[in-house]
């Protein structure tokens, strides 16, 4: 067969038409790019993020208004231990805490506890401290600050209490009749009233700053009758000299 033969044949030769599927099988085959979907967090997962963080924010708030002008060392540590009693009178350690008074305000050093779960919180609370510094100027006006840091604040395991003025407490303190002796340091006991059933009575030592070496809440039951539902005792004071 010579060329031109060969050239006939192929004129001839026709090629079969391309079925209609085939650009579908075709793009089948390029398959596109999964869309990644977005995480999207619970509204309530958000919310309670949120209120535990506002929560958190407002706990550490006495720590940080200290912190703002903190001292090189504190003149004295005291240690303490919280107790905490159920219904029944069964006591249990919530937390023990180190910490001395400044200006009438309990300031927290360190604490630590038997509980995992008080841990993480203690643990957010810190980091509440943090944000707390952070934003205070921008959150209140000067004179909103310079009211807050006139408060005294007091420690009792995982609350801040706020006693009212500073001033009026330490007055209190330092020109009351001294009742007893705890660890070596005559206390004056100051009774403050935190609601309708629950009332608070801290022993403070006049020559440490007014620092309460004991504090207990009691509550008023349904028959009248007080029962004690929170203990800080100080096991122990550390002078720096």
């Amino acid at each position: 067969m010579n060329d031109i033969e060969l050239d006939q044949l192929l004129n001839t030769w026709g090629t079969p038409s391309v079925p209609a599927s085939m650009r579908a099988s075709v793009r089948a085959c390029f398959h596109a790019r999964p869309e990644r979907k977005k995480l999207r967090w619970p509204r309530r997962f958000l919310f309670a993020a949120v209120v535990l963080g506002l929560v958190a924010v407002t706990l550490a708030l006495p720590q940080t208004l200290s912190l703002i002008s903190p001292r090189a060392k504190p003149p004295y540590v005291v240690d303490s231990e919280v107790v905490r009693y159920a219904k029944d009178g069964t006591p249990s350690l919530e937390v023990s805490i180190g910490s001395y008074n400044n200006n009438g305000s309990e300031i927290v050093l360190y604490n630590n506890s038997p509980s995992l779960l008080t841990t993480m919180w203690l643990d957010v609370e810190a980091a509440g401290s943090i944000v707390s510094r952070l934003t205070l100027p921008f959150v209140f006006r000067p004179d909103q600050l310079e009211k807050l840091r006139a408060t005294a604040f007091v420690r009792t395991g995982l609350e801040n209490y706020a006693l009212g003025s500073a001033d009026a407490l330490l007055s209190t303190c330092v020109g009351g009749r001294a009742n007893e002796t705890i660890l070596d340091h005559p206390t004056v006991a100051v009774h403050s009233k935190l609601d309708e059933r629950r009332r608070m009575t801290l022993w403070m030592a006049p020559d440490l700053g007014c620092f309460a070496l004991r504090i207990t809440i009691v509550e008023r039951q349904p028959d009248g009758t007080l029962r004690l539902i929170l203990r800080k005792q100080a096991t122990k004071v550390t002078l720096n000299r």
